[in-house]
């Protein structure tokens, strides 16, 4: 594993896919025994996409899942889709199959996006749930995302209207590819994590890496642009096949 710090980015690069779910899932450890015992609860948002299943599925393994303190872990979502209740599909649903249902966490701490109505009162009903929860100010200890085929995260898509909304912490979106409705965390609430850590495991994404890490800036184009923590660090998680257009050791990226 090769790690490399570049200002408040670190670049974390493993050798596969199962050696990075390895490592993310000790870091989501070591993560959530910090805030408890800075704060007293880790509150976390976690991402769709089956780049984070590999992730998921090692919190369920033990010693891992044991050194966990899951009565005080506070599970979020970043983003889910607007599909009906109990469907399959549900980012929700994945990470119950993966790890939720075989660890011993309060059901009450799990915050799902409330999809039985339309994406915009989901929308409106979960940011009304984070503020109420964080007491205003919604600010994660860690933010976990998986980098989209199309420079997204979440489900921040190209020149989607959502990446100019600042007004709520939430907000219903549309999925061109999947033709589907979603809800989504915006840029700000994201960036207003005390951690943020970005999977990028998959070979194919290595150019896409190398036009959001070294080519020109287009936030809009490109959403995972516009990831950057104001005061906490942000962390890129790659195999080497995905990083293999970077050159992690020179690589300095451009100012947000």
């Amino acid at each position: 594993m090769q790690e490399e710090a570049v200002g408040e980015e670190r670049f974390v690069v493993v050798e596969e896919s199962e050696e990075l779910s390895r490592e993310v899932a000790k870091s989501f450890a070591a993560q959530a025994r910090a805030a408890v015992g800075a704060r007293g609860r880790f509150a976390v948002a976690l991402p769709g996409g089956e780049a984070a299943h590999g992730f998921f599925r090692q919190l369920a393994q033990e010693p891992l899942r044991a050194s966990i303190p899951w009565e005080k872990v506070h599970l979020f979502w970043t983003d889910e889709r607007c599909l009906p209740q109990g469907a399959s599909g549900s980012f929700l649903g994945a990470a119950t199959d993966c790890f939720i249902s075989r660890v011993e966490l309060p059901r009450a701490n799990v915050h799902a996006v409330p999809v039985g109505q339309s994406p915009d009162a989901a929308a409106m009903l979960y940011g009304n749930h984070l503020l109420e929860f964080f007491g205003g100010e919604v600010r994660f200890d860690a933010v976990y995302l998986t980098l989209g085929r199309q420079g997204g995260v979440a489900s921040l898509f190209p020149n989607a209207a959502v990446l100019r909304q600042r007004a709520r912490p939430a907000y219903a979106t549309f999925s061109e590819e999947d033709e589907e409705h979603r809800v989504t965390l915006t840029p700000g609430v994201i960036n207003a994590a005390r951690a943020v850590e970005l999977l990028a495991p998959q070979g194919e994404l290595a150019e896409l890496l190398q036009s959001l890490l070294a080519g020109a800036r287009d936030p809009l184009a490109l959403p995972a642009q516009l990831i950057h923590p104001a005061e906490g660090e942000l962390t890129w998680w790659m195999t080497i096949d995905s990083a293999a257009r970077l050159d992690p050791t020179t690589f300095v990226p451009q100012a947000r």
